[in-house]
């Protein structure tokens, strides 16, 4: 086929409206014309959806983002958490083994 008859495959799928009307004696050429309206209403549908499509596609890459970052922080924070720990557990030997000593 020749490459200036190709089209968007999103537009090779759509069905475009015709208004069709007259009598069967009268000139063929003339019964039928393109619904202007139909296609109004049928790229407001096409724009529409590939609209909706990257507003999906966005959010999935925020909502990774999102997840990410809620991750990082929550390694940031257990990590934070466990020095605190480790460091009060350290500070309570070394004040249980002051009291050993006061003890003797």
């Amino acid at each position: 086929m020749d490459d200036a008859c190709q089209v968007n495959e999103k537009v090779a799928e759509l069905t475009f409206p015709i208004i069709c009307r007259g009598q069967f004696s009268d000139d063929p050429a003339g019964l039928c014309r393109p619904d202007l309206k139909g296609f109004g209403d049928l790229f407001l549908d096409l724009a529409s959806a590939e609209l909706k499509l990257k507003a999906e596609e966005e959010k999935a890459k925020l909502e990774a983002e999102l997840e990410a970052k809620v991750a990082a922080e929550k390694a940031r924070l257990k990590a934070e958490l466990e020095a605190k720990k480790e460091a009060e557990e350290e500070a309570l030997k070394e004040k249980l083994k002051n009291k050993l000593k006061d003890l003797f």
